[in-house]
């Protein structure tokens, strides 16, 4: 039994000999309706893509925008208060990024 088993196992090497390698010169050809299906399933696949990448620039641009209005907020109402209020603001933002910085 154990004789059968190799003589079984020599003949799928042999058949995983005689697949397609690397520079075979096997050419695969398609009909005309099985390359429109491709076409078909490739135009879909790209057209996902498209949406889901236009979904993510439209909120990077919108978290950008945001936060952009934020900081220019920020800088007018700094610009409108008084040096004793601005130092201290700064003093705020400056303890804020060290415990943000210690805290990770």
């Amino acid at each position: 039994m154990a004789d059968e088993n190799t003589g079984t196992q020599n003949a799928n090497e042999g058949q995983s000999q005689n697949q397609n390698k690397p520079g075979d010169n096997r050419e695969v050809t398609f009909t005309e309706e099985q390359q429109a299906h491709i076409d078909s399933l490739v135009a879909d696949r790209l057209s996902r893509a498209d949406k889901a990448n236009d979904q993510k620039l439209q909120q990077a641009l919108a978290d950008a925008r945001t936060k952009w209005d934020e900081e220019q907020k920020e800088a007018a109402d700094i610009a409108n208060t008084s040096d004793k209020q601005r130092k201290e603001h700064e003093q705020e933002k400056a303890n804020d990024i060290t415990q943000a910085v210690t805290d990770k």
